[in-house]
């Protein structure tokens, strides 16, 4: 890799929390994505990691299949354009990429990966790869006791809160109708899961990296491989000042949050293995 490629990696003193994790995720996967490569990112959000590729001299077309907030997803702004598809089909023509990133989506597409990884194969030229950041089993785990921790800090807060006198409360609409008492308990009990899967206990299973490896290979991929990336978080990001080294310690204890998969569509005429 690249040393310009490196030096435009390097960690912004203002980053949130999110975009310093994405930071030093991207830090590893630009092993695989040289400077002055044509990359289409899915998923894009805010675009951060499209404008940190973009910085390192790649070219970059980021898309997304809805329009989120950053701040809602933890950024301090939309840094890159991104542009909406449908979903299914990516607006580009064949063999246009050298690359095909994303950073934690795939999860929201298990269910039709062979679809999906076709259409990553349909854009990509010949001699492409992939590279795709998604999150472990052991994120899943931490992330389920997090939950908890905040469901208390959450129940604590109400209490301490100062409530408005009776009075001044309003009821809800006619219209609308509250969930049922079970329905409200099971949501408030239960860690919901995240992309399409029904629960986070099967989840636990179908982040793990066997699993995610022999989607891919399922999918037809050729060469597929896997690396940890070697932080630890969870969904509720708890510290979001926590410094890299303290993250990087605490995932040789707990296990990386996340792992990146990269692949190959296999030559022409060539199965998957």
């Amino acid at each position: 890799m690249a040393a310009s490629f490196i030096v435009n990696l390097q960690r912004d003193d203002c980053d949130t929390g999110h975009e310093r994790i994405r930071r030093e995720e991207l830090k590893l996967a630009s092993r695989w994505i040289p400077p002055g490569a044509r990359v289409l990112e899915i998923g894009g959000g805010s675009g951060f990691q499209a404008a940190l590729l973009a910085a390192a001299g790649c070219e970059v077309v980021s898309i997304d299949v809805v329009r989120h907030s950053p701040q809602a997803l933890g950024f301090q702004k939309q840094y890159w354009p991104v542009a909406l598809y449908g979903g299914r089909h990516f607006p580009c023509g064949d063999g246009e990429f050298d690359v095909v990133y994303s950073s934690h989506m795939l999860h929201h597409v298990a269910e039709r990966m062979p679809e999906f990884l076709a259409e990553v194969q349909r854009v990509l030229r010949s001699g492409g790869i992939t590279v795709h950041v998604v999150p472990s089993a052991s994120w899943r785990w931490w992330t389920n006791l997090a939950y908890y921790v905040d469901l208390l800090r959450r129940v604590w807060f109400r209490i301490t809160a100062k409530c408005p006198a009776s009075g001044g409360r309003t009821a809800p609409p006619e219209s609308v109708q509250p969930p049922a008492c079970g329905t409200r308990l099971k949501r408030l009990l239960f860690p919901p899961p995240v992309g399409c899967g029904s629960n986070t206990i099967s989840q636990l299973i179908g982040f793990r990296r066997t699993r995610w490896l022999a989607g891919f290979r399922q999918a037809g991929c050729g060469e597929v491989k896997s690396i940890g990336s070697g932080l630890f978080y969870t969904g509720f990001l708890f510290f979001p000042s926590l410094p890299i080294p303290a993250r990087r310690w605490m995932a040789k204890l707990l296990g990386s949050s996340s792992h990146l998969i990269v692949a190959r569509p296999p030559e022409p005429g060539v199965k998957g293995r």
